[in-house]
């Protein structure tokens, strides 16, 4: 059985995706429960989306 390997910049594209969903998440929660989101949940988002887009960009 031939091992296939992931496409290039797939793995970036997951674990960017994983942290925009967290970030996003918890930022959310965070501000329906009438508290200031933490910065550290925006950054984590803004993280996600390079790691999206450089991944996008390996992909090419």
């Amino acid at each position: 059985m031939a091992q296939t390997s992931p496409k290039k910049g797939a793995p970036a594209k997951f674990i960017g995706a994983a942290l925009v969903s967290l970030g996003l998440l918890n930022t959310l929660l965070t501000v329906k429960a009438n508290e200031n989101p933490d910065t550290l949940y925006i950054v984590m988002a803004a993280i996600g989306a390079l790691l999206i887009a450089a991944g996008t960009w390996r992909a090419r």
